[in-house]
């Protein structure tokens, strides 16, 4: 097992991306989480491990969907740090060494679909923290709750792909102290 390690660079430009946000405000590792690199999963894998744990939630409620939502938050983190840590060469060069790169479209594509592949997984990663997070206020356990949601709040954009997430995300919190 290997302990996972934050990717640490600056701001993440690739051409004209809209998804460009800094690394340390993207990825972030599991306070003390071993996660099991030999068990990595695809992007396609995740997305199936979340639609299976939303059926769950569906089927069977909180109990048993807790763990899933828990297992694809650690699980996304762990691709999209994979993802990106290809790409930090990228990230760590100078204004001029990255427009010499860019000149050749060929050249930055790969780039910025493994950054879109990336920033796939980081929104994953925060629904499924959006998801137990509300479950485990659910299942009466506040202070995990409480935790989980705000680590989600803290890293939810408010782009259209993400703005449920975080109206879900903050009713519940709000609800905590009587604000609905």
């Amino acid at each position: 097992m290997w302990k996972m390690f934050p990717v640490i660079g600056c701001l993440a430009v690739l051409a004209s991306t809209s998804a460009a946000q800094t690394i340390e405000d993207s990825i972030i590792p599991e306070p003390e989480v071993e996660v099991d690199f030999s068990n990595l999963k695809s992007p396609s894998d995740l997305n199936t491990m979340m639609s299976d744990a939303k059926n769950r939630l569906a089927t069977d409620g909180c109990e048993v969907s807790v763990s899933l939502f828990s297992a694809v938050s650690v699980q996304s983190n762990a691709t999209a740090n994979i993802i990106r840590t290809g790409l930090e060469p990228y990230y760590r060069s100078g204004r001029d060494e990255k427009e010499a790169f860019s000149r050749k479209r060929e050249n930055l594509q790969p780039l910025i679909e493994m950054e879109t592949a990336s920033n796939d997984m980081i929104r994953l990663r925060n629904e499924a923290w959006v998801r137990e997070g509300v479950c485990l206020l659910e299942l009466g356990e506040r202070d995990r709750g409480i935790s989980t949601l705000s680590q989600a709040l803290n890293r939810i954009s408010v782009d259209p792909e993400s703005r449920d997430m975080w109206l879900e995300a903050r009713a519940a919190m709000w609800a905590l102290v009587g604000l609905e």
